[in-house]
């Protein structure tokens, strides 16, 4: 709940959503995305008293690290793209 979650649920779930659904794409996202923020509130405290803090810390450093290995080099980059193009697959319309 904060920042982050705005900049992954608001930014880039619809840039790489259809038009068409482009919507329902976000609504999920962000709802999922609240759910896990909340669930993750709720038991950080618990994890930390069984693991210790310099765990948990590794733990979150290690999927901060895995999201942005994921996001570089499996999420297109949509800048310098005309919309049509994205939301046709890449196959550019012939007038």
């Amino acid at each position: 709940m904060g920042p982050a979650s705005i900049i992954g649920s608001g930014m880039i779930a619809p840039e790489l959503s259809f038009t068409k659904v482009r919507a329902t794409s976000q609504a999920i996202s962000v709802a999922v995305d609240r759910a896990a923020s909340a669930t993750v509130i709720s038991l950080f405290p618990s994890l930390v008293n069984i693991v210790g803090l310099g765990v948990m810390v590794g733990i979150y450093a290690s999927v901060a690290l895995i999201s942005s290995l994921i996001v570089m080099f499996f999420v297109p980059e949509t800048r310098t793209r005309e919309l049509d193009f994205i939301t046709e697959g890449g196959r550019s319309k012939i007038n």
